[in-house]
């Protein structure tokens, strides 16, 4: 079950500001954003009993990537290459082609993308 926490930054006219044009739009508008703010938002007037809920995702930039395969793979036999990128929310999405060979197979393709306790990912595409 997820938690319920109440938005009690230290200043919050640094984060949160009312941007609204009318008096019937409640809207605001989030700056300095963190890693803390990846989460769901909700909110709810005195009258309401259900609060509006909206997933927010705070996007984090793809740290590297690397492509690994063996250096020598016998005529006939299936050779993995692997496509490892570290880092990214939400989650990349990667693709791999073959190209400058006349022949080329896909036997057995996978995908794995792995979040850390900050939902940052790690995914590993594997093509034999």
């Amino acid at each position: 079950m997820a938690e319920t926490h109440r938005c009690k930054p230290k200043n919050v006219s640094s984060t949160l500001k009312y941007s609204g044009e009318k008096s019937t739009v409640c809207q605001i508008t989030v700056s300095n954003v963190s890693d803390i703010e990846n989460c769901t938002w909700a909110a709810r007037l005195d009258d309401e009993f259900k609060a509006t809920s909206v997933r927010v995702v705070v996007a984090s930039p793809v740290e590297g990537a690397t492509i690994e395969a063996p250096p020598h793979i016998s005529v006939g036999k299936v050779g993995p290459v692997q496509c490892k990128i570290e880092g990214g929310r939400p989650a990349p999405f990667i693709s791999m082609e073959v190209k400058g060979l006349s022949k080329a197979e896909i036997v057995n393709s996978t995908q794995t993308q792995t979040p850390d306790k900050k939902g940052i990912y790690q995914t590993l595409q594997v093509r034999n």
